[in-house]
This record gives C-alpha cells, structure tokens and sequence, in this order.
C-alpha cells in the first residue's frame, strides 16, 4: 500500500510506504523501554536527564504524538485518572487540536514524573512546560527529544530508528490491539483521512491471512 504523506497525491512527488525498518518489533520495544526505565531508576530518580529520558519515551510509546506535539506538552495538558486518562495537544499538524487517550499503567508513570518535578522544586502549573530544559527551563527542542531517543537507543542496542519511528510503532501496535479499526487510530494519530492511517493496514497482513484462512472454521 501506497499513499502520499498527507494523503493527497501532488503530481509526480514519491509516495511512502510503510516498511519494517519504519516501525519497531515487539523485543525492541520492551529493550527500549526497560533500559529507558532502568537508567531512570539507577540513581532512585536522581539523575534528571535520565528521567526526562524516560517519561519522553514513555509518551512517544503510549500516545503516538509527533516529535513536535511531545516538545509543546504543558503539565495542565494532562488528565489522569484510575482508569487511565487523556492528554490535549493543542496545536497539532495543520493547528489542530485533539484529544489522545491512554491507559492506566502510562496515567501511573505520568503521575510518578510529575511528583518528581515537584518534589525537585519545578513548575507543575497549567502552563508549565511538561519537559522542560534543565538549563533554560524552556520546553526541549525537537532536536533535544531526538538525541535523547538516541542515547537511550544506543543504551540499548536497538539501531536503526528514530524517535519519530515510535509513532509508528504506536500505529501498528494500537491497529493489531483494536482488531483493525483505522477510524480509532486515525482519531488518535490525528490523520485528516482515514487514507493516510491505512498504510498502517499492510503491518497486518499476516493476521489478515490467518483471519481469512479460518473464515468459515466451526460453521454448520
């Protein structure tokens, strides 16, 4: 499957395609994660970079968003809850807002970053940046989420990506959990068109054949 970033075709520009090397497996998320976790815990949350390291991840992992959507996150962006929660991003591609959704074991990992800005002393007020510079105390750059990706990455023996390719690792994980709903993924990756989030679609072939294989399995 082929579509134009965007979801338009403009004359002769090359289409993209979903490729493996685009997404993360299974393995390489959980080695991510547990080394994200475990430099974030090696010093009982003292180290700040590494901390700021993981909830980046974290939120890369769970929601979806942009590079640029993570970076512009405010502390007042965020609504937790026992059940899960959800969070605003308030200009997103094209200056749209939405609404993304999360379960609890992220709205739990939020709430323990937050705690820890406040009990060293940062701003957790509405407007407060959520990951703010250790230096300036303005919101991180795209470009700091992106070496930041890269260090944890290196860390821990996952190469070939980037911070963007969590997006798409969310896309294909969250359309396999949803049993195939592209309108749920759109919603939550914010496409203007269902098109776009299709390319999404071709991750699953292999469930698709065991899907059809299986069609009329058990009938009468």
């Amino acid at each position: 499957m082929m579509v134009q970033e965007g979801g338009r075709s403009r004359g002769n520009a090359r289409a993209w395609e979903l490729s493996p090397r685009r997404f993360l497996s299974g393995s390489q998320v959980t080695a991510l994660r547990a080394c994200a976790r475990g430099r974030a815990e090696s010093r009982r949350w003292g180290k700040r970079s590494a901390v700021v390291e993981w909830s980046v991840l974290e939120i890369a992992f769970e929601t979806g968003l942009r590079v640029s959507e993570i970076a512009a996150l405010q502390c007042g962006d965020l609504e937790l809850n026992a059940d899960g929660g959800n969070l605003l991003v308030r200009r997103g591609k094209g200056g749209k807002s939405r609404t993304v959704m999360f379960g609890k074991t992220h709205a739990k990992s939020l709430a323990q970053y937050l705690d820890w800005k406040l009990r060293r002393g940062e701003l957790v007020e509405d407007r407060a940046p959520l990951l703010p510079s250790g230096r300036t105390g303005r919101p991180l750059t795209s470009r700091a989420l992106q070496k930041m990706f890269a260090r944890v990455a290196k860390a821990a023996g996952v190469e070939g990506h980037s911070i963007h390719h969590l997006r798409h690792t969310y896309a294909t994980f969250l359309l396999r959990a949803s049993g195939g709903n592209l309108r749920l993924v759109q919603k939550q990756l914010g496409h203007s068109a269902v098109t776009v989030t299709q390319v999404y679609a071709d991750v699953m072939q292999d469930e698709t054949m065991k899907a059809v294989s299986r069609l009329y399995e058990g009938g009468e």
